[in-house]
């Protein structure tokens, strides 16, 4: 702390005081220099990294546009993933060559509207609109939401993470608590872990939701579906064995299989190493399926890659305990 001295009345200066006021007037200059710097940096650091955010995005607005193949790819780092479903790089290039000779034309425009910090990466929440002409056919238009995780590169950004969000359900997450309004379902994060309400391909299955680990690698993914007459042994046993299919023989290895409660309910468990489609990662997941007044609640545990298992073992039993479905 500094505090301001005054010299008491009638006292003088020698030239040696006078040196060592001098000396201690520029310390404090030097100081108020810092501190105003400190003071204007975090806004002038903010304008500087979105004007460098919106640069990136029209950028690749413009490489899609133009059906560049390499220039979009060149934007993501080598371990680029999409959340979730764990595409990759080249996954993701595979689908955008498809998706270029669909189409005759496509349009996209993106807008941040968020930037914030999360970690290593800068979190940027965008809102996206893409066009699509097939040959001979009408435009059609799709819109939607997404988290970037960004990492510097250079004056620049490549995309790290992305994952597709339902920007309605980011209001039912408070702190580090999540609450489904649709039917009765919360849950805690561990502290540092992030939660994305995420969207889901599957249309009867509901309110999915992530808890990603803070290296954005390992997660949580829940969601529930009205699903009465199958027990909830037939369905985890069902979708093991799809699972089983969808991985490779050498890579698929079943742990551990049996009843689990969650709660006061009945649930079944599994453990499995596996690997999906499109994917570079193998997983350890831990899937646990319970019911609760005909609602059946999905939750995978995935440790990516496998060997992560013991390192997030213990945030993945944290949400597990903290799951209420009874209020």
């Amino acid at each position: 702390m500094y505090r301001n001295r005054k010299l008491k009345s009638g006292s003088t200066i020698n030239d040696k005081g006078e040196s060592i006021m001098k000396i201690r007037l520029a310390a404090t200059i030097g100081v108020i220099g810092v501190l105003a710097a400190l003071a204007f940096a975090p806004g002038a650091r903010a304008q500087d990294t979105k004007a460098k955010i919106e640069a990136f995005y029209s950028r690749s607005d413009a490489m899609t546009n133009d059906k560049n193949l390499d220039g979009y790819i060149a934007l993501m780092t080598d371990d680029y993933r999409i959340i979730l479903s764990g595409v990759d790089r080249e996954g993701t290039r595979s689908a955008l060559q498809t998706l270029f000779s669909t189409y005759d034309e496509i349009r996209v425009q993106s807008a941040p509207l968020e930037i914030s910090q999360y970690g290593e990466f800068t979190r940027v929440l965008l809102s996206s609109k893409i066009r699509l002409k097939p040959a001979n056919g009408e435009w059609t238009e799709i819109s939607n939401y997404s988290f970037d995780y960004l990492r510097p590169e250079g004056d620049s950004f490549k995309i790290a993470r992305s994952v597709e969000v339902d920007k309605a359900r980011m209001d039912f997450i408070k702190g580090e608590t999540y609450g489904d309004t649709e039917t009765p379902f919360v849950f805690t994060a561990p502290r540092g872990w992030e939660i994305i309400p995420a969207v889901y391909p599957t249309p009867p299955m509901q309110g999915a939701v992530l808890v990603m680990s803070p290296d954005l690698n390992s997660m949580a993914f829940m969601a529930y579906v009205k699903m009465p007459g199958l027990s909830v042994q037939q369905v985890a046993e069902s979708d093991e064995a799809v699972t089983k299919i969808l991985s490779t023989d050498s890579v698929y290895e079943l742990y551990k299989s049996g009843p689990v409660n969650v709660g006061a309910h009945e649930g079944f468990e599994t453990e499995s190493k596996i690997i999906l489609p499109g994917n570079a990662d193998i997983r350890h997941r831990h899937r646990v399926y319970f019911k609760a007044r005909g609602t059946l609640y999905v939750l995978m545990f995935d440790a990516i890659p496998f060997n992560k298992w013991d390192e997030v073992k213990e945030g993945f039993k944290s949400i597990l305990a903290s799951i209420n479905v009874d209020d």
